[in-house]
Protein backbone atom coordinates (compact mmCIF):
# COMPACT_ATOMS: atom_id res chain seq x y z
CA UNK A 1 0.00 0.00 0.00
CA UNK A 2 1.34 3.36 -0.69
CA UNK A 3 0.05 6.50 2.08
CA UNK A 4 -0.34 9.26 -0.23
CA UNK A 5 -3.34 10.57 -1.82
CA UNK A 6 -4.81 9.21 -4.88
CA UNK A 7 -4.21 12.33 -7.13
CA UNK A 8 -0.78 12.26 -6.41
CA UNK A 9 0.10 8.56 -7.33
CA UNK A 10 -2.32 8.74 -10.18
CA UNK A 11 -0.05 11.87 -11.16
CA UNK A 12 3.12 10.14 -10.71
CA UNK A 13 1.80 6.71 -12.78
CA UNK A 14 0.75 8.85 -15.45
CA UNK A 15 4.18 10.68 -15.90
CA UNK A 16 6.78 8.71 -17.27
CA UNK A 17 8.94 10.73 -16.36
CA UNK A 18 9.12 8.95 -12.94
CA UNK A 19 9.41 5.98 -14.18
CA UNK A 20 13.16 5.60 -13.56
CA UNK A 21 12.73 6.34 -10.06
CA UNK A 22 10.11 4.32 -9.12
CA UNK A 23 9.86 1.05 -11.81
CA UNK A 24 12.60 -1.42 -11.08
CA UNK A 25 15.06 -1.85 -14.13
CA UNK A 26 13.76 1.51 -15.97
CA UNK A 27 16.63 2.44 -17.01
CA UNK A 28 16.33 6.36 -18.49
CA UNK A 29 13.07 7.52 -20.79
CA UNK A 30 13.77 8.29 -24.51
CA UNK A 31 10.77 9.97 -25.61
CA UNK A 32 7.27 10.54 -24.84
CA UNK A 33 4.15 11.28 -26.86
CA UNK A 34 3.21 14.69 -25.89
CA UNK A 35 -0.66 13.23 -25.49
CA UNK A 36 0.39 10.77 -22.92
CA UNK A 37 -1.37 9.21 -21.49
CA UNK A 38 -4.51 9.60 -23.82
CA UNK A 39 -5.21 6.62 -25.22
CA UNK A 40 -2.63 4.90 -28.39
CA UNK A 41 0.10 7.38 -27.15
CA UNK A 42 3.29 6.06 -25.79
CA UNK A 43 6.70 6.90 -24.41
CA UNK A 44 10.03 5.01 -25.15
CA UNK A 45 12.50 3.99 -22.67
CA UNK A 46 15.24 1.77 -21.74
CA UNK A 47 14.78 -1.27 -19.36
CA UNK A 48 17.78 -3.38 -17.86
CA UNK A 49 21.38 -3.45 -15.85
CA UNK A 50 24.11 -2.59 -17.57
CA UNK A 51 25.98 -3.54 -19.67
CA UNK A 52 22.61 -5.66 -20.69
CA UNK A 53 19.99 -3.08 -21.25
CA UNK A 54 16.75 -3.32 -23.94
CA UNK A 55 15.10 -0.17 -25.82
CA UNK A 56 10.99 -1.20 -25.28
CA UNK A 57 8.22 1.12 -24.94
CA UNK A 58 4.86 1.12 -23.48
CA UNK A 59 1.36 2.22 -24.74
CA UNK A 60 -1.40 3.98 -23.50
CA UNK A 61 -4.39 1.57 -23.87
CA UNK A 62 -6.91 3.79 -21.67
CA UNK A 63 -6.96 5.65 -18.61
CA UNK A 64 -9.86 6.85 -16.46
CA UNK A 65 -8.49 9.91 -14.59
CA UNK A 66 -7.32 9.53 -10.91
CA UNK A 67 -8.49 5.77 -11.04
CA UNK A 68 -6.83 3.59 -13.30
CA UNK A 69 -4.68 3.38 -16.24
CA UNK A 70 -4.35 0.58 -19.06
CA UNK A 71 -0.61 0.25 -20.59
CA UNK A 72 0.84 -2.37 -22.91
CA UNK A 73 3.82 -3.03 -22.71
CA UNK A 74 6.99 -3.99 -25.32
CA UNK A 75 10.59 -5.07 -24.55
CA UNK A 76 12.33 -6.81 -27.11
CA UNK A 77 10.58 -10.37 -27.91
CA UNK A 78 7.99 -10.09 -24.79
CA UNK A 79 4.63 -8.07 -24.71
CA UNK A 80 2.38 -7.68 -21.75
CA UNK A 81 -0.29 -5.68 -20.38
CA UNK A 82 -0.29 -3.67 -16.89
CA UNK A 83 -3.36 -2.13 -15.41
CA UNK A 84 -3.14 0.34 -12.25
CA UNK A 85 -6.05 0.69 -10.14
CA UNK A 86 -6.23 3.14 -7.46
CA UNK A 87 -8.69 2.10 -5.38
CA UNK A 88 -8.86 4.70 -1.82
Amino acid sequence: MIHRPRPVVFEALADPDTYPSWLVGAKRIRGIDPDFPAPGARFDHTVGADPVTVDDRTESVDVDTGRWLRRRVHAGPFHGAVDFVLDH
